[in-house]
């Protein structure tokens, strides 16, 4: 599951205050014990990647939650949910969407788009989906943060949505960072 990670690095969105109780900027920490709070389970701590299981988010049991930290401070949450039913992915990420919506406005980027041979309502949604012939993708902004939503089929044949919240700022930072360290191998 952790590769959905790395499908995910195009994005660079971000959350204004921060996602789950945490806030952005905080000691990983304090995040950690608002987490275990939540009844979460440090699952892995790769480099700078903490991720953690058998958190609640929007009501729902999380898969799996992903904290990006730098210099030792939360910059990134990615939490990743899959509805019980295959049935039930689409209207689940319709209803998120709609709850981020009321809480920071509309999206400034909303795609739901088929490639042929699919259309929208043709009756074959979930196999356009795996085949990479439909994506389903909402971006917010606000001043300080990004949200993006995605929603992603896996290889395992499961439907995962994708709630990805950055700190513009602190993301920034880091990303600049990231590309001087990378560029120094030139």
């Amino acid at each position: 599951m952790k590769k959905l990670f790395c499908a995910m690095v195009f994005f660079a969105f971000a959350s204004a205050g921060g996602v789950l109780g945490i806030t952005f900027g905080q000691p990983i920490a304090e995040a950690e014990k608002i987490l275990f709070a939540k009844g979460g389970k440090r699952d892995e701590v790769r480099e700078n990647r903490h991720y953690y299981t058998n958190v609640i988010f929007a009501g729902k049991m999380s898969e799996l939650v992903m904290l990006l930290v730098d210099n030792g401070k939360v910059i990134k949450a990615v939490i990743v949910t899959s509805p019980q039913l295959e049935l039930d992915v689409f209207s689940s990420f319709d209803k998120l969407s709609k709850s981020i919506t009321e809480k920071y406005g509309n999206p400034q980027t909303d795609v739901h788009e088929y490639f042929s041979p699919y259309e929208r309502g043709d009756g074959y949604t979930h196999q356009a989906f795996r085949l990479e012939k439909a994506q389903r993708v909402c971006l917010w902004e606000t001043n300080d943060m990004m949200i993006a939503l995605q929603l992603q089929p896996e290889a395992n044949e499961k439907f995962y949505i994708n709630v990805m919240y950055e700190d513009v700022e602190l993301f920034g930072a880091y990303a600049k960072k990231m590309e001087a360290k990378n560029n120094s191998d030139l």
